[in-house]
């Protein structure tokens, strides 16, 4: 009979001698490859821990010198970074963005924010905010109490600013209004400019829903704001440069401006909606061209010169043009439609071409 031990004796005696220490170990050996996997997992989400905390120091520096530069400034009392998985990556007490001309003419505070990343992704970092939080304008403060808000920060590969997405619910404003969502997005969709034609680099919304205006103020129309939508396009890319007004400057120069592709009011009885564009002159001022189509525009008319927003002689002109125009979309409606562009320019709102409040 053939035998393999009688042939390669030693080397069958070792196999066996390995083979039973294997089985007889397994649960050690087990133990040691799982601890040292964990180990390993650790080690890695520890040094993406330290990446993501590098880029946001960096993205705070240079996110504070371009408010500057348009007279903003952001304090706080205290602010933190963990790389221990256990806890916030960040954490900032007490934060306020304000005026830089002196926190009494606006200022918006926040007592705390915790951002965290997910375990294995530090390319997504969502932050917190606490329930309470500020509004001041000039002497007057108003308390804001949030129930959930969060803000969520997508980074890329280099850990560079890809996205933003806001979501708040439940927004009570003391003596202002409440609002029951307040919802945003922006992200970046194109990174070069491509001859001939002018790409949009980042896309951007904002959108309220339900928004209930304290009785006690002075406003047109209904308390009641069912809807406030905005999609918007920035066109044209801002290249490299040392400061952000430069960058900006230098945007303008390459045909640069702000696309409104839609928005929507929804204040009952009023329902706008409409497109347009945001151009900007040498010193950055806006000039707004938007094109409307809505229900209800002469009641709204009507009720903002009541409370003297707007001016009478403007506006009596504006509202002959617009009657002129106007018509009802189906025959049960109880408001009449009408089509008209809206502009603002040189600090003056015009509707119909008609200049009806001076802005300073």
């Amino acid at each position: 009979m053939f035998n393999i031990k009688a042939i390669f004796p030693q080397r069958a005696f070792n196999f066996s001698i390995n083979y039973n220490w294997i089985k007889n170990n397994r649960l050690g050996i087990f133990s040691f490859i799982f601890t040292f996997s964990i180990i390993l997992s650790f080690i890695g989400i520890t040094l993406s821990r330290n990446a993501a905390i590098r880029s946001i120091k960096n993205e705070i520096e240079i996110t504070i010198k371009k408010l500057n530069e348009i007279g903003i400034d952001i304090a706080y009392s205290n602010i933190e970074f963990n790389n221990i998985f256990t806890y916030p990556l960040i954490s900032i007490q007490n934060l306020q963005l304000y005026n830089l001309e002196g926190k009494n003419l606006w200022n918006i505070s926040f007592s705390e924010i915790k951002g965290n990343t997910s375990l294995f992704n530090t390319n997504n970092i969502k932050m917190q905010f606490s329930e309470n939080a500020k509004i001041r304008i000039n002497d007057k403060e108003f308390p804001i109490n949030i129930a959930n808000g969060e803000l969520r920060i997508k980074t890329n590969k280099k850990q560079e600013l890809n996205a933003l997405k806001l979501n708040i619910n439940d927004i009570n404003i003391k003596n202002l209004a409440k609002i029951n969502s307040l919802s945003g997005e922006m992200q970046k969709i194109n990174s070069a400019m491509q001859a001939p034609v002018i790409l949009p680099t980042i896309e951007a919304n904002i959108e309220a829903k339900n928004i209930s205006l304290n009785g006690l103020l002075n406003y047109p129309l209904t308390s009641q704001i069912e809807r406030i939508f905005i999609r918007s396009n920035v066109i044209g890319t801002f290249p490299s440069s040392t400061t952000f007004l430069l960058s900006s400057e230098n945007w303008l120069r390459s045909g640069g401006f702000i696309e409104i592709p839609s928005f929507l009011i929804n204040w009952d009885p009023l329902l706008m909606v409409g497109r347009g564009t945001i151009n900007f002159d040498e010193k950055l001022t806006p000039k707004i061209q938007l094109q409307t189509s809505s229900k209800a525009l002469h009641e709204l008319l009507q009720d903002l010169l009541k409370i003297g927003f707007i001016e009478k002689k403007g506006t009596f002109v504006a509202n002959v043009l617009l009657k002129a125009k106007s018509f009802k979309l189906k025959k049960e409606d109880k408001y009449l439609t009408v089509t008209t562009p809206i502009t603002y320019s040189d600090g003056k709102l015009s509707i119909e071409n008609v200049m009806v409040k001076t802005i300073q």
